[in-house]
């Protein structure tokens, strides 16, 4: 009964970081097309504008009516039908968006525009750089893979073994729960096994802040 609240705590903790940490990698990963097709079009002589317009049928083709990039670029695409100029309705996206390769392209996309001239070739520089950085951070994930699995198997292993030596021997797990000394114990090691596994989690998620 000890471990059941903090184990809910735990699992609840848990399960938030790994929805928001997919929700990451799936939208770094649309964020990145959106920026191939958007520099692919402007490099063929498409306006910016235009270019918006096809990156969201690309998108819509490739990843579907689940996307979670596809509405905030329709949102761009109908401002800009409103008559709001296309850097500005960039802007509200990256504002309504947490992650800052989307607040870089907004800034060096809004300084170009306003310049005129040649801002085609700025945008697909940033575009360019900011998609590389996206990749480094994938193969990153890709490399540590095998330790977040490793690190999931060595979550639960300790419980499952207390769970197992409390079933099979319930003798011998007794004085850690009906005694002052062993409650203050398992409520130590406990805190610790907390710990170490948010810390190994950490570790292994550091190559999200490149």
């Amino acid at each position: 009964m000890v471990f059941i609240v903090p184990a809910y705590l735990l699992t609840f903790k848990i399960t938030g970081e790994d929805m928001r940490y997919e929700r990451d990698r799936e939208f770094r990963k649309e964020y990145r097309e959106l920026l191939n097709s958007l520099s692919s079009s402007v490099s063929g002589g498409a306006s910016i504008e235009n270019a918006f317009l096809m990156a969201e049928k690309e998108l819509k083709e490739i990843f579907g009516d689940e996307s979670c990039i596809v509405p905030s670029v329709h949102k761009v695409n109908m401002a800009v039908r409103l008559r709001t100029p296309v850097e500005k309705a960039f802007f509200e996206f990256a504002d309504e968006e947490p992650y800052r390769e989307v607040r870089e392209f907004a800034n060096v996309f809004s300084f170009a525009k306003r310049l005129g001239g040649g801002y085609t070739e700025d945008i697909k520089r940033s575009a360019a750089e900011i998609g590389e950085r996206l990749e480094l951070v994938d193969e990153i994930e890709a490399m540590t893979s095998e330790k977040r699995f490793e690190l999931k198997i060595m979550s639960v292993m300790p419980a499952l073994i207390l769970l197992y030596i409390g079933i099979v021997s319930p003798d011998f797990t007794a004085p850690l729960y009906g005694e002052i000394k062993g409650i203050g114990l398992m409520t130590a090691m406990l805190i610790v096994y907390v710990f170490a596994i948010l810390f190994g989690r950490k570790i292994i998620r550091r190559g999200e802040c490149l």
